[in-house]
């Protein structure tokens, strides 16, 4: 991918996260799918087609859902089903 398009990518994603990386890369990084053909970006080398990465990902994410399911008081269920689909 041209740098000014990933360039261009990586600013509109920050705009709507509403934060800035200093390492931009970093967040490229995060943005390929587990199997994605990108395997490097400047010095960083994506280990496995991301998938290593893809795990603590889906992990971050039902921590996340956990936490917000337990303070709002949700039936099991809801958690158990969101969960199971990532």
């Amino acid at each position: 991918m041209a740098a000014n398009n990933m360039d261009t990518i990586l600013q509109t994603v920050q705009d709507i996260i509403g934060y800035r990386f200093r390492e931009q890369l970093i967040l490229w990084e995060a943005m390929q799918a587990a199997g994605s053909n990108v395997r490097s970006a400047g010095d960083r080398v994506f280990v496995d087609g991301n998938k290593r990465l893809a795990v603590i990902g889906d992990t971050v994410l039902q921590l996340v859902l956990a936490e917000r399911w337990y303070s709002g008081g949700s039936v099991r269920g809801v958690v158990v089903g969101v969960c199971t689909s990532l």
